[in-house]
């Protein structure tokens, strides 16, 4: 959990970011007990900063690797 710094306009409810990625409230909470997002609470409620989750569902980059080469049927 981090400090109470944050601006309030960055940061979105856990139901909105679940809403936003597609994904259930638990996978959010998951990701922030995973150390993908950061989680802030303001009073009871739990929020996350809207542009660490576009960091997270923004992709990466990623090498071909062995597991991607096509086999030879020759």
């Amino acid at each position: 959990m981090q400090d109470e710094s944050t601006h309030v306009t960055d940061l979105i409810s856990i139901a909105d970011a679940a809403h936003t990625a597609s994904v259930g409230a638990s996978t959010i909470y998951r990701w922030c007990a995973a150390g993908r997002l950061a989680l802030y609470k303001r009073g009871c409620r739990a929020f996350v900063r809207r542009t660490d989750l576009a960091r997270v569902l923004t992709p990466r980059c990623v090498r071909p690797g062995i597991g991607d080469a096509k086999l030879n049927a020759d």
